[in-house]
């Protein structure tokens, strides 16, 4: 993975690249291995951007406020008996609308984060 994606003209597929690499750590992960490991400190910088993601995109009590993709639920219909009409598809709430929602409390857990990495820093430097 990389990030040149995140780059361009068309916002659509910019957008949709972006949600791609930040909704899962293991797709984040993807990026933070191509950190130039030859850069001081670049350890440390994996692990702030890592824990930042994990703030604004995993640590939700709320399930639809976690991850970056919208996704279509399948729900069975008990009307029908027709295996492929049998559902109805209905969209999740935006993950990111949700959470901008709660702006507050995320805030307010990423302030005591960044504490935390500043504390660590003053310690490496």
């Amino acid at each position: 993975m990389n990030i040149a994606s995140w780059d361009g003209n068309n916002v659509k597929m910019i957008a949709n690249s972006k949600r791609d690499h930040m909704d899962s750590s293991r797709n984040f992960t993807g990026i933070t291995k191509g950190f130039n490991p030859n850069i001081p400190y670049i350890a440390a910088l994996k692990d702030i951007v890592e824990g930042l993601r994990a703030v604004l995109i995993d640590d939700h009590i709320d399930p639809h406020m976690t991850g970056a993709i919208i996704i279509q639920d399948r729900i069975p219909r008990d009307d029908s008996n027709d295996v492929f009409g049998g559902y109805e598809f209905k969209m999740r709430p935006d993950p990111f609308v949700e959470r901008a929602a709660h702006w507050e409390s995320i805030s307010e857990r990423l302030l005591a984060k960044l504490k935390i990495y500043a504390q660590g820093a003053k310690k490496l430097l």
